[in-house]
């Protein structure tokens, strides 16, 4: 599903996308793409632990945004990341680790080699 928003709407994103983003190169279209991304990839997520947290850190920005944005836009933001979320539920698993996120104390249930590695090593 797509996200339809007026030039008005994305200008507003964005600008907030700025506040909560770590890189000035993000948008929220780019935001959304990558967590698609990352929800595609999970089975099987073949990269490294940090590269994972980096991964998911967009789904952590897309929150922030949500938190700021007025609800009427929110609305249009939650219909469109309901799906994916539920397959990001559906295909990862909550271990314990310090200082996680609602987002990265979950790991793919079918982890690669490289990510399963770490996850083996810091005894996740």
């Amino acid at each position: 599903m797509r996200l339809r928003l007026s030039k008005g709407e994305s200008a507003v994103l964005d600008n907030l996308t700025a506040k909560c983003a770590e890189s000035d190169l993000a948008s929220f279209a780019s935001l959304l793409k990558s967590y698609r991304e990352l929800v595609r990839n999970l089975d099987g997520y073949n990269f490294s632990i940090y590269d994972y947290d980096n991964d998911v850190s967009c789904r952590e920005t897309i929150e922030c945004v949500m938190e700021l944005c007025e609800e009427g836009l929110r609305q249009k933001i939650e219909v469109v990341l309901q799906p994916l979320d539920d397959q990001f539920f559906c295909h990862t698993t909550e271990v314990k680790r310090l200082n996680g996120s609602k987002w990265s104390v979950r790991l793919p249930r079918n982890p690669g080699e490289a990510l399963k590695e770490d996850i083996d090593s810091e005894n996740m």
